[in-house]
């Protein structure tokens, strides 16, 4: 980090300190006796307003003479009614209250200060005692604290020789810098975000002078919040189908309201510091780092652009569901209500973004599908869930720009609609394909086809293209290219993929193509009759398409991280157990034998049957 960016780092503590040597220095205005105000006790006295009293209010009662006083401007009120109080803003599920803007900001402090207590105590100061917390009219007990689930499944280290019979690819941490784990306690998240989105300074809501006025304290605490992180998290894991559920709702309000006012909106267009624990907003406020180690920290992609990564599949579910029937069950409107809502705010905060100085736009990088596109490898992507294996990870670029180029053709093209006459007119399930158009659809078929392809587009890692007829969705034609330290490298396999009528209760069905007419076997899962060996598509033992689970994606990856990876030795049944005394002979005959045919029938037969019959520009599948 350059010498500006420190100096901003330094003013951000330096602010959010004083603001915290504050709330320590309060005393009760009616018998003066100093209450103590400390970190753990306020995050859990937060959430237990929030879950239980629904009320959010910055009033502390005395524990000497048991009134009640404002923590921002020292108003005592004699009494735990909060109903009074001048200034009200409410969420979906409760209410906050202040008398003051000082007051308000302390409500938007505990908020950023996020679920979690502090990473630790100062090293200089013995732990303070918790106090205990007193609400307004709430009898609450004390909440427990939910721990952050960590890790997940991973992908195996060795091919099994059972077709992969476990069929799923579980989750793994996402690339890119190191990053504090999001708390999956989602229900306190979302009603962290609904108040967040009612009390943030709004240049829209016009209402109070605190919504018109600078807020750079509020912007520097945005920037330290491990709320964005969270927010993040939210939006990452995201697909299409659950777009209208609470948390996500609710980051897009924050989103929309933060972005509303110029300071706050810095907090979302700013490339995302990734900050330690120990320096984000309530150890700031303890104090615990007296100088920030700027210089060792990384950024990531700003919140307004992992946002825009959801809304680039959003438009394409919405374009999707003008040129098809209507979705069938009640969730079909709200869902493409909500997919509307994210493709409006994110083209909002694209058009905020612009109307910064010149300075600053150039500094934070316009907001553009571009943009989120070519940032989409620092993060992991929306609904993939860190599927993406290390056969499937492009080679090292000779230089960034290059790859970028790449990485941003293949977002563009990697699914693309093109005329049905033209995707049936040499595709294996065409009969299938045919007489579906008259039966009855499976419910939530529609719902879960749009959903899933439309979240192709910004999932599909490097290397797997997808075409769909333009009104047949079902009808689905896929290329993968053999990944880079394989066997397979360069080679382009094709496969026809078709989404049966009991979708989602039945899996897809696949054929695999490119067998030189029948005769070619390039793998132990891939017979030269076009039979595709998978656990998730029903055609070999093991854990089965799971109807509420699976995904056409979980599919794609697994062919290409699994089947086409650099030992296919492994891929016979039993050669994982199996190990001769010239065991690396036989993996390194088998994968030449496998090199040959690839570049034989992958590359130079595939280049020859297209180059020797050209077809017309805009039909090629």
């Amino acid at each position: 980090m350059g010498t500006e960016s420190v100096d901003i780092a330094f003013l951000q503590s330096d602010g959010i300190a004083k603001f915290w040597r504050h709330l320590q220095s309060v005393r009760c205005n009616n018998c003066q006796k100093p209450v103590k105000v400390d970190a753990a006790g306020l995050i859990t006295r937060t959430k237990q307003m929030l879950k239980e009293s629904h009320v959010l209010h910055p009033l502390f009662s005395c524990p000497n003479c048991h009134g009640w006083f404002c923590v921002g401007c020292n108003l005592f009120h004699g009494n735990p009614c909060v109903s009074y109080q001048e200034h009200v803003a409410s969420a979906r599920t409760f209410k906050s209250t202040w008398c003051c803007d000082q007051g308000r900001l302390f409500l938007i402090f505990c908020l950023l200060a996020g679920v979690d207590p502090p990473a630790r105590q100062p090293v200089s100061q013995p732990a303070p005692a918790p106090t205990k917390a007193i609400f307004a009219r709430s009898k609450a007990k004390s909440s427990t604290w939910m721990k952050p689930e960590r890790g997940g499944l991973k992908l195996s280290q060795l091919p099994k020789g059972t077709g992969y019979g476990d069929g799923f690819v579980g989750r793994k941490s996402a690339r890119g810098p190191a990053q504090p784990t999001a708390s999956d306690n989602t229900d306190d998240l979302e009603l962290y975000f609904q108040g967040l989105a009612s009390l943030l300074p709004s240049t829209t809501k016009g209402i109070r002078e605190f919504d018109s006025l600078p807020q750079p304290l509020v912007s520097a605490m945005i920037s330290r919040s491990p709320m964005l992180q969270h927010a993040s998290e939210i939006l990452r894991r995201a697909s299409i189908e659950d777009i209208n559920t609470g948390p996500i709702l609710a980051v897009i309000d924050f989103l929309e309201t933060a972005g509303s006012h110029p300071d706050t909106l810095r907090a979302l267009v700013r490339p995302r510091t990734i900050y330690p624990p120990t320096e984000q907003l309530i150890s700031l406020a303890l104090e615990q780092q007296k100088h920030p180690r700027a210089a060792e920290l990384e950024t990531t992609q700003s919140l307004a652009a992992t946002f825009e990564l959801l809304a680039v599949p959003c438009r394409k579910f919405l374009d999707s569901s003008r040129k098809l029937s209507n979705l069938e069950d009640e969730e079909g409107p709200k869902l493409l209500e909500a997919g509307q809502k994210i493709c409006d705010v994110a083209g909002w905060l694209g058009s905020r973004h612009g109307e910064l100085p010149t300075d600053e736009s150039q500094e934070t990088g316009q907001l553009s599908t571009s943009s989120a596109g070519q940032s989409r490898h620092s993060i992991t992507s929306v609904a993939t869930r860190g599927m993406t294996s290390s056969a499937a990870k492009p080679a090292e670029p000779v230089g960034s720009q290059e790859f970028c180029k790449a990485s941003e053709w293949h977002r563009t093209n990697c699914v693309k609609e093109v005329l049905d006459e033209t995707i049936l007119k040499d595709f294996h399930y065409r009969s299938e394909a045919l007489a579906a158009a008259n039966l009855r659809p499976a419910p939530r078929r529609m719902k879960k086809l749009l959903a899933q392809v439309s979240s192709l587009s910004t999932d599909l890692p490097d290397g797997i293209y997808v075409r769909h007829g333009e009104s047949r969705l079902d009808v689905l034609k896929v290329l993968i290219v053999g990944p880079v330290d394989t066997p397979y490298e360069h080679g382009l396999f094709e496969f026809d993929m078709w989404i049966p009528s009991e979708f989602p209760q039945s899996s897809p069905q696949m054929f695999f193509r490119t067998t030189a007419g029948g005769v070619i076997h390039f793998n132990p899962n891939l017979y030269p009759n076009g039979r595709v060996c998978l656990s998730l598509l029903g055609t070999w033992g093991g854990q089965g398409w799971e109807p509420d689970r699976s995904t056409i994606l979980q599919i794609l990856v697994s062919i290409q991280a699994m089947v086409f990876n650099d030992k296919p030795y492994h891929n016979e049944p039993g050669h994982e157990y199996h190990q001769p005394e010239n065991y690396k002979t036989h993996i390194e005959q088998y994968n030449r034998n496998v090199e040959q045919k690839t570049a034989d029938y992958a590359i130079i037969g595939w280049l020859t049957e297209r180059l020797s019959s050209p077809q017309p520009p805009g039909t090629a599948t």
